[in-house]
């Protein structure tokens, strides 16, 4: 039978609901006696909503602990709850780690010559700041990853430690003129909600912070059940949503190559 699975995630404390639909075995009156649905954790699927919502908010805790050292207590769950959240986390942490010897391209050839010119400039000029050229190229990695592959939630903890290490010797003026010309103010504003939603960053932390998103935990939870290696490169109104020129650099590139092959 199938079951709607109301993904629950918090809001600092308030639980909300978004209803996705999975197909999962409904335990019937017979299910006492039946030793795979007890060893499958039978009670669980009694309330799916509750046990999406004690997972993800002990998983989000589990993740500011490891990334950022905080004392939360998690709530208790059991082995079936524990086994999911663990899985959850693995899933999270399955990406492509963030370099800092990699310098990072977009994969829009016009957001790309624009980055290439902000990075050539400001290693030549008088005023030369390294650690806000440091902070971009971290920004471009998520941008790079969530593109391709999907939300990287290590690099945006990276983001994170960043602002929080060496935030305070970043030229924000700088960085600002740089997002503008790059347009990624709106992916910028994702990370940051992440930051802020999900990891508990007060917005005084972040500067740059531009139009926080309402959905955030809920992008993330379906990200982290269904999401795994689907980046926004292929989904045309994603990507235009959260970029513009991304997308027409995109599929500008995409019409190029398609007409090279025809001539060949």
């Amino acid at each position: 039978m199938e079951v709607i699975r109301k993904l629950c995630h918090t809001d600092h404390g308030k639980s909300v609901v978004s209803p996705y639909r999975v197909q999962v075995p409904y335990p019937s009156s017979s299910a006492n006696t039946h030793p795979t649905l007890k060893r499958e954790g039978v009670e669980d699927f009694l309330n799916m909503e509750q046990t999406q919502s004690i997972i993800f908010r002990n998983l989000f805790a589990q993740m500011r602990t490891d990334a950022f050292n905080t004392v939360e207590a998690q709530e208790p769950m059991s082995p079936y709850k524990q086994r999911q959240m663990q899985q959850l986390l693995q899933k999270a942490n399955d990406v492509t780690p963030y370099d800092p010897n990699d310098t990072y391209q977009f994969i829009s050839d016009i957001q790309e010559k624009r980055r290439y010119r902000i990075f050539t400039e400001e290693r030549h000029a008088i005023d030369t700041s390294t650690e806000t050229l440091c902070l971009l190229n971290i920004i471009i990695y998520n941008i790079n990853h969530l593109e391709e592959q999907g939300i990287s939630l290590p690099g945006v903890i990276t983001i994170g430690k960043y602002l929080r290490e060496r935030g305070d010797k970043v030229d924000y003026v700088k960085l600002d003129t740089w997002i503008t010309k790059l347009h990624i103010k709106s992916m910028l504003s994702f990370f940051t909600s992440i930051l802020i939603d999900i990891f508990h960053f007060e917005k005084n932390e972040i500067p740059y912070a531009y139009n926080m998103r309402k959905d955030t935990e809920k992008q993330i939870c379906h990200f982290l059940l269904h999401g795994q290696g689907t980046g926004t490169i292929n989904k045309t109104r994603t990507l235009f949503r959260y970029s513009p020129l991304a997308a027409l650099g995109y599929w500008t590139q995409r019409t190029r190559t398609a007409l090279d092959r025809i001539e060949e």
